[in-house]
């Protein structure tokens, strides 16, 4: 009966050792998707970092040159409005085209790092 219960409970030499590195496997691979995961939010925190700073300057830009006084363009045939001071790395564009006697398209594009973020339009009445 002794060789029979041996031939069942096998040879157990080494089982510790592969249950280790079995264990770590499956640790390595859940770290690696969180650790992708992790990575993943960051990126977007970055982005909605960037939209929002670039948000900020175009609208801050757009209420400036709507707190100028009316020029018709259409007369003076050029824009003389100044863009305001941005961060390091963000660019502004402005363009004001008159539409027709009395409304103008105010459109301001934000740039970071020479890469187009953002595009605000508005309007603006001469009152």
């Amino acid at each position: 009966m002794d060789k029979i219960t041996k031939v069942f409970k096998g040879s157990s030499k080494g089982a510790g050792a592969i249950e280790a590195i079995i264990a770590l496997g499956i640790l390595g691979i859940v770290a690696l998707a969180f650790l992708g995961g992790l990575s993943t939010a960051l990126k977007a925190v970055s982005i909605a970092d960037e939209r929002s700073v670039a948000q900020s300057l175009a609208q801050s830009q757009v209420e400036y040159v709507k707190s100028q006084n009316y020029i018709n363009y259409s007369e003076t045939g050029h824009e003389n409005y100044a863009l305001i001071t941005t961060p390091d790395n963000y660019d502004l564009s402005l363009s004001v085209v008159q539409l027709n006697d009395g409304l103008q398209k105010i459109t301001v594009i934000a740039k970071h790092n020479y890469k187009e973020v953002l595009t605000l339009e508005d309007y603006k009445v001469d009152r």
